[in-house]
């Protein structure tokens, strides 16, 4: 995820428009790929670190992702 951060942060200096839209297609799965290892690592610790509370906890994780996949475009 911070190899396609800093590559967004470089693709400024690209002079080419279609290499710069391929670049950034290439970037944003990178950046996919990423986002859905970690979010697949954080049930699966919270699912390690409360086994007596599994339920209450999962519960709480989907919240804040719910609520971030709300509220995320619209604040950005």
């Amino acid at each position: 995820m911070a190899a396609a951060t800093c590559g967004f942060a470089l693709l400024s200096f690209v002079r080419s428009d279609m290499l710069f839209f391929w670049l950034s297609i290439v970037l944003r799965f990178i950046q996919g790929a990423a986002d859905s290892c970690v979010v697949i690592s954080n049930f699966s610790l919270v699912s390690i670190v409360f086994p007596e509370q599994q339920a209450k906890y999962m519960g709480y994780m989907e919240a804040a992702l719910g609520i971030g996949l709300t509220a995320g475009p619209v604040l950005g």
